[in-house]
């Protein structure tokens, strides 16, 4: 058989198997949904333990090898400098899992694909849902469920399509690793410990809400804090008065200004297609005030988000820039200049080739799944992504189903169909990009 029949057979195995394990598919999304995993510095939960006993199971029973472990939080902090950006250092309780498959070379960790993703949630305020969080309803089309899109509907669709492979008799020529990765959502100190045990491939999907988009590349972002000083006066001498809130909103008309000249200057090819490279964004303005006076102080406290092809240090030096141009030109800021202080999260930008194969596998394959051509763009949101493509060696490429609207707030819910969707295609590009022995 040539290899477009032996491609066309493959194609044909793995619907036939998916169409088989529909129902067990959907059921291995609610179990995993149902199952608490509220990142302890994110929500108060206990953290990811019975959830990653959960994935591990699965893992074994598809024949990995399987690696679990707690990531050495201080260790980490100290060998990556500026990369674990919450307050997250303690892991006990709270393992990775990591699912090898094929010939991994000598040390077990060096294999041709990684499939990434993370177990922890953010906290859920259950009083705004209108299903139980933890319950996995199915109503109206959608699974409702926290962790349902961010990421556990990823992560599952990585599960999943293993497991439509082995039931297809589909065997790989070339190894992968499943990472099961904790604390995404305060800081990445799950996937730096992958790294730094030393888990390296030549591609990897990350699991994230991208609406099935292919997104080689991911936002850069950090904080800012801005306190500007005035003088109080009573309102009905207001004019004796330095008003602080005034003050600040030059510098808030001064943010946008730089936002705008920015996007004017530089976007990175994968944010073309976006509404907007840099995303800035005016997160909280506390004026300080009390009733009858003129404001003496406010702080602003804004969010900056930039593109690959820039850096942190190189982006803030423009806000500062612009930000000084503001206290120059006004006598009273020039002798009383505000302080600014960078504030976490700190989030480099990062961006794989977008004509890495994971790419073009992806491309590829989307029509024998039932899909439309995929987007291939940015993702605007900071994801693990960025640690394998900076730090770990390993291209990294953001891929999911799920609206990434709907994480982080409450009735969090994926569609099973679009699910469904996903494992088919993630089965049918794992097996073009690793081959078929």
């Amino acid at each position: 058989m040539n290899e477009e029949g032996v491609a066309a057979a493959v194609s044909g195995a793995i619907a036939a198997a998916a169409a088989e394990l529909r129902d067990e598919l959907v059921a291995l999304l609610a179990a995993g949904v149902s199952i608490p995993s509220v990142n302890p510095a994110r929500g108060g939960g206990t953290g990811e333990g019975a959830f990653q006993d959960f994935l591990a199971r699965h893992l074994e029973r598809l024949g990995a090898r399987v690696d679990v472990w707690e990531p050495d939080g201080e260790a980490l902090a100290a060998r990556y400098p500026r990369t674990l950006t919450g307050s997250t250092r303690d892991f006990r309780g709270r393992p990775n899992v990591v699912g090898v498959f094929g010939d991994a070379g000598d040390d077990g960790r060096h294999v041709h694909l990684i499939l990434n993703s993370h177990a922890d949630t953010v906290g859920a305020d259950r009083e705004r849902w209108r299903h139980d969080p933890f319950a996995a309803v199915v109503a109206d089309g959608w699974l409702y469920g926290l962790g349902a899109a961010d990421a556990k509907g990823c992560l599952l669709a990585f599960l999943g399509a293993l497991r439509v492979l082995r039931h297809a008799g589909v065997r790989l020529a070339r190894s992968l690793a499943l990472e099961s990765v904790v604390d995404e959502e305060a800081g990445g100190g799950g996937t730096l410990g992958c790294i730094a045990r030393g888990y390296r491939a030549a591609g990897a999907l990350v699991g994230e809400p991208t609406s099935l988009a292919v997104c080689p590349g991911s936002r850069g972002a950090f904080g800012l804090t801005l306190a500007v000083a005035g003088r109080s006066a009573h309102l009905g001498v207001a004019y004796d008065g330095v008003n602080a809130i005034d003050l600040a909103l030059r510098y808030v008309e001064a943010f946008h200004t730089l936002r705008r000249d920015l996007d004017a200057a530089y976007v990175h090819p994968l944010w073309r297609p976006l509404p907007r490279g840099h995303v800035f964004t005016v997160t909280d303005i506390d004026g300080g005030g009390t009733p009858g006076a003129v404001p003496s102080r406010c702080r602003v406290r804004f969010s900056v988000g930039y593109m690959a092809g820039e850096t942190y240090g190189e982006t803030l030096a423009r806000v500062e820039e612009a930000f000084a141009r503001v206290s120059a030109a006004d006598p009273w800021l020039a002798a009383h200049p505000p302080l600014l202080e960078p504030a976490e999260p700190f989030i480099e930008a990062a961006a794989a080739p977008a004509d890495h194969p994971l790419v073009a596998a992806l491309a590829a394959t989307a029509a024998d799944a039932g899909l439309a051509a995929p987007r291939v763009e940015a993702l605007s949101a900071g994801t693990d992504g960025r640690f394998l493509t900076t730090l770990g060696s390993t291209p990294a490429v953001n891929v999911g189903p799920g609206e990434m609207a709907r994480a982080h707030g409450p009735d969090e819910a994926i569609r099973p169909e679009e699910f469904q969707r996903a494992v088919i295609w993630f089965a049918l590009a794992v097996a073009r990009y690793c081959g078929v022995a």
